[in-house]
């Protein structure tokens, strides 16, 4: 799962329709090219382990919102969603501390 992120690995979601990331998923480049309001949820905690990473960029000039969703009740940075990526080239990395995913960075207009 670690050598995704120094593989250069990369996910590229549909434009469309809602999204459900898994451990696989983990320390990728996630595109976002949504052309319509979208909900992307995260993997379980519980199934990544503290330290994996999500690394997501928006690549669509549609103003449309990505809302990033925690796995059941799992928080991100204390909430159950993170829904500030609407605009081209916003991007935001999280981390699992092992028990919830917070935000380390963040580039949002």
């Amino acid at each position: 799962v670690f050598g995704n992120r120094r593989l250069g690995a990369s996910l590229f979601l549909a434009a469309t329709g809602a999204i459900t990331l898994t451990k696989w998923d983990v320390n990728k480049t996630i595109f976002i090219i949504n052309t319509a309001a979208q909900t992307i949820t995260l993997p379980a905690v519980a199934q990544c382990p503290a330290g994996s990473r999500l690394y997501f960029v928006k690549t669509s000039s549609d103003a449309f919102a990505a809302t990033l969703d925690g796995n059941a009740s799992e928080n991100i940075d204390g909430a159950t969603t993170l829904a500030t990526i609407d605009a081209d080239n916003d991007c935001a990395t999280l981390v699992s501390t092992g028990t919830e995913w917070i935000v380390i960075s963040r580039d949002i207009t």
